[in-house]
């Protein structure tokens, strides 16, 4: 409703603006939880600066990116 789009699964080639969205998964220590980040340009960024789109190292998340569909507007 507000203008972002699927752009896929898991892709490689992001824009700035970009949003990658992460599905509840249960953890070691039982809690279930999401994730999301946007995009700068340059680094991902959700409640801290991201290593990459995965929220740490050793994730290997499955991901959906998010775009707006009329593309990012300064």
């Amino acid at each position: 409703a507000m203008g972002w789009v699927p752009v896929g699964q898991n892709i490689t080639s992001f824009q700035k603006g970009d949003i990658s969205t992460f599905q509840r998964t249960n953890t070691p220590l039982g809690k279930i939880h999401g994730h999301v980040a946007i995009y700068t340009g340059s680094v991902w960024v959700s409640d801290f600066i991201q290593p990459s789109v995965q929220p740490n190292r050793t994730s290997n998340l499955t991901y959906t990116i998010y775009r707006a569909r009329y593309g990012y507007r300064k």
